[in-house]
């Protein structure tokens, strides 16, 4: 096929590969592929993000008092205890949400990005600026 091309080069699977290493780009369905798999990624690492949020909105409504737990419970620090761990949990929750939001940020802009090189790359093939 790179004969019929007039590249010069060889065929290694579906990718031609000219000199010692150099390697075609993938075609219009690869990309496509690729492109629908970073937005699938993308999606599922926000849908986890959902429910870290959500896990932050629970932990926080988690409100116990002294009242609540045993009577000796005061006496021993448990619900200054309680809430440090409770903060903590909320916190944690939180940065996860916006951690996992941050990665699936960054697969749709690369997403994004894949998308854009393919469309410059057939204007130029087709001529078209």
């Amino acid at each position: 096929m790179a004969a019929l091309l007039g590249w010069g080069g060889r065929e290694c699977g579906s990718v031609v590969v000219r000199g010692e290493g150099a390697r075609m780009a993938p075609g219009g369905d690869a990309v496509a592929v690729a492109v629908e798999a970073l937005r699938r990624d993308a999606r599922e690492w926000r849908r986890w993000a959902d429910g870290l949020d959500a896990a932050a909105r629970v932990a926080g409504d988690l409100d116990l008092t002294a009242n609540e737990m045993c009577g000796l419970s005061e006496i021993v620090g448990l619900p200054v205890l309680y809430r440090a761990v409770q903060r903590r949990a909320v916190e944690l929750a939180a940065t996860g949400a916006r951690e996992f939001v941050a990665v699936a940020d960054a697969l749709t802009s690369a997403a994004d990005g894949y998308e854009a090189d393919e469309r410059a790359a057939v204007h130029r093939l087709l001529g078209v600026w």
